[in-house]
């Protein structure tokens, strides 16, 4: 069958399957997940192929798939990509979860799914038919156990999911619960296997005796017979036993028993289904610095919060008990909006604000989302970060907003690999500042030579040269043009580890001009970085 995409900018897919194939196929603007599954529990061993196509790829997509059976023979799935249409062959024998990479030029798509009205329904009447119960939900006693999955487990022709092995101990008991609306008489089949006759297993209903049962030899675990007889049920519910009287002569394998009879019509009734309320209009958020703050995702708008500041410890969404670990020293007395995490998915621009006052607004955004933030193409991204508690890194972007000036807050990317931005404000406009320099001594007629390398503890390190006033950024230890903590870790690695530094990093690492490179430049640029000084 072939369907137009509703949410994924590709254009439509193209599935084709084989005996007993089906698949769940959920779409997102980046991917689409494929859960799909063919199980033939008589050919366990045997693949057979589905395809699925996706038609208006605008590039390759890329996808990754896991098994996810027990005991499952190991798919094979081969890719293709020709003129836009990408093609996943997947030969298999039971489920496999796959998830494709892949976005097309398809415009006018969907975000959120709208809520269905939902209907009453009448209740069916009384199912009437045959009743089955399973071995591998029995209640037990002193027998070998459960095979809850028969899948590999060496016996076939397994009528549920799995069996019982009723065992060969003397003293072995299983038991189910019958409900009936109805008094009346029933039939019981039990369906059983063994390697010899076994007549030394009790039938019990409601506490009473009904008959020893005669298992005759089924000659395999894979082969299996019935025996029946009729038994007496009250009405509601009633205790079905099967109790060894001595020990078995080969291991009693037990599938299921049915019962057939006439349980009662019972009543059919109308079953009422409230509609969901229609979402209300939440008030926008009003703070100090961001005003009539709307939230475009209706669905997870209550979980937004505007709240003051963020230190460790704190809670950083309105869905999560995530918590913040690490905070940078400008957002601790910020305004704050504690979004949804479940914000992630939407994929348009979540929400809009207006600036009360002159002010920076910071958008704290997981570094593992890499598109669909085209937004913040005229943000500053800074060096700062927000660390939290489910170990994830929210690399912090700013910009400058003037007082009355409206402001978009864009997607996060619908990526569901992902945790959703938070945003920050602060009074007052912020200024990008380049790292100041500073000009060395102009040098004498007659040079003197280099000063001599003093050593402390840890050893510090000699710039090779005077500083040159137009080359020399103080500060920028690795030669980038810039300082950031990148350049903290350089110095620190040079003293700890007594690895001189040379020429014009040593240069520019000695902040302080003295002619060495010491743990006060360290602490200097440290302090640069941290915006608790602005110049050395």
């Amino acid at each position: 069958g072939v369907f137009d995409l509703k949410y994924n900018t590709c254009k439509s897919m193209d599935v084709n399957f084989n005996k007993y194939g089906n698949a769940l196929i959920t779409e997102y603007p980046d991917h689409i997940d494929i859960h799909t599954n063919n199980f033939d529990n008589k050919k366990q061993n045997e693949l057979s192929t589905d395809t699925f196509k996706i038609n208006g790829c605008s590039a390759k997509p890329t996808y990754t798939a896991k098994d996810t059976g027990r005991n499952q023979a190991k798919s094979q799935i081969t890719e293709s990509f020709e003129n836009g249409t990408y093609t996943l062959t997947v030969k298999h024998n039971g489920p496999v979860d796959i998830t494709v990479k892949c976005s097309g030029n398809e415009t006018g798509r969907l975000t959120n799914t709208p809520a269905k009205k939902v209907q009453a329904i009448t209740q069916p009447s009384a199912y009437t038919g045959t009743r089955q119960y399973e071995g591998e939900f029995f209640d037990l006693k002193n027998c070998e156990g459960y095979v809850g999955n028969a899948c590999g487990s060496g016996v076939n022709n397994v009528q549920g999911q799995g069996f019982l092995k009723f065992g060969k101990n003397g003293n072995a008991m299983a038991k189910d619960t019958v409900h009936t609306e109805k008094t009346g008489s029933f039939k019981l089949k039990l369906r059983y296997s063994n390697t010899s006759d076994i007549n030394n297993v009790d039938l019990y209903v409601n506490n009473s005796k009904v008959t020893t049962l005669k298992l005759s030899n089924t000659n395999g675990y894979s082969n299996w017979k019935t025996v029946e007889q009729t038994i007496n049920l009250k009405q509601g519910d009633n205790r079905i036993e099967f109790k060894a009287n001595g020990g078995l002569s080969s291991s009693l394998y037990i599938d299921n028993f049915t019962v057939d009879g006439d349980f009662g019509s019972g009543t059919a009734k109308t079953v009422v289904i409230p509609s969901p309320e229609p979402s209300k209009e939440l008030d926008p958020l009003n703070g100090k610095l961001l005003t009539a703050f709307t939230v475009n995702d209706k669905e997870n708008a209550s979980d937004w919060t505007l709240t003051e500041g963020l230190k460790s410890g704190d809670t950083v969404y309105g869905d999560r008990d995530i918590t913040a670990v690490s905070v940078p020293s400008v957002l601790e007395n910020a305004e704050m909006i504690k979004t949804a995490c479940d914000s992630k998915m939407y994929a348009s621009d979540l929400a809009a604000f207006t600036a009360a006052e002159d002010m920076t607004v910071y958008a704290a955004v997981d570094s593992r989302v890499s598109s669909g933030l085209d937004w913040l193409k005229d943000w500053t991204k800074t060096t700062d970060s927000v660390v939290t508690s489910n170990d994830v890194t929210l690399e912090l972007y700013r910009k400058n907003y003037n007082k009355g000036e409206k402001g978009t807050l864009g997607t996060n990317g619908a990526n569901n690999e992902s945790a959703n931005y938070l945003v920050f404000a602060t009074k007052g406009l912020t200024e990008d500042k380049p790292a100041e320099t500073e000009p060395s001594p102009s040098p004498s007629p007659s040079p003197s030579p280099s000063p001599s390398p003093v050593v402390t503890e840890p050893e510090v390190t000699e710039p090779s040269k005077e500083a040159d006033p137009d080359q020399t950024v103080l500060g920028d230890a690795n030669l980038d043009g810039k300082v950031d903590i990148t350049d903290i870790t350089v110095v620190s690695i040079a003293l700890v580890d007594k690895k001189p530094l040379t020429g014009d990093e040593a240069l520019n690492a000695d902040v302080d001009r003295d002619g060495n490179v010491t743990l006060t430049d360290l602490a200097a640029i440290r302090q640069f970085v941290s915006k608790v000084i602005t110049s050395f």
